[in-house]
């Protein structure tokens, strides 16, 4: 009889982890590793297609220029039985492409619009910069509305989806707060 009891006891604490602990647990090393995707540049340890020679970012590398896409992965469902990450928003719509790389065919609408001309002028005040950007005398061009042509395939630089690396550390994770409780 009191085998008995210390099964129920074991599986009422087995059953109450799994309904209550697992699902965050699963999400938050999920959305971890969705993330550390953009720092490693790879996906299952086969790296990111190098970038177009064309491609030169102002600021930061690709796909972490803004880090509006890595910021946008979070967790969408976390119930008993079913756990959701997702990607992707209003303000990241490309976030499917990246992750699957397709071919974008399209046409684009180009609003009408002013192109201000600059140029770099040298500059003869003591302690200025030698030269500054500034309007060209020659005025400015108009740009009249139009449609424009888009096709294009952008490579597949996966960092979410089904990975065996992510498996091995949620088994790990499940298994060490298990354990621990």
């Amino acid at each position: 009889m009191k085998q008995r009891i210390k099964l129920d006891r074991f599986f009422s604490k087995f059953n109450k982890f799994f309904d209550e602990r697992a699902p965050a647990i699963l999400a938050e090393t999920a959305t971890e590793y969705y993330k550390e995707r953009f720092q490693e540049k790879n996906w299952d340890g086969k790296a990111w297609p190098a970038l177009s020679p064309n491609y030169k970012p102002k600021r930061g590398t690709m796909m972490l220029r803004s880090s509006m896409l890595m910021n946008s992965i979070r967790p969408a469902t976390v119930q008993a039985d079913r756990v959701v990450i997702s990607a992707g928003n209003s303000k990241v719509p490309y976030a499917r492409i990246h992750n699957t790389g397709e071919t974008v065919n399209t046409t684009a609408k180009v609003r009408e619009h002013t192109r201000n001309r600059y140029s770099k002028e040298e500059v003869s005040r003591p302690g200025a910069r030698k030269e500054k950007w500034v309007k060209k005398k020659l005025g400015n061009s108009s740009v009249k509305a139009h449609d424009r042509k888009v096709n294009f395939t952008m490579p597949k630089r996966q960092y979410m989806g089904y990975s065996k690396e992510l498996n091995s550390r949620i088994k790990a994770r499940l298994k060490a707060f298990y354990n621990r409780n």
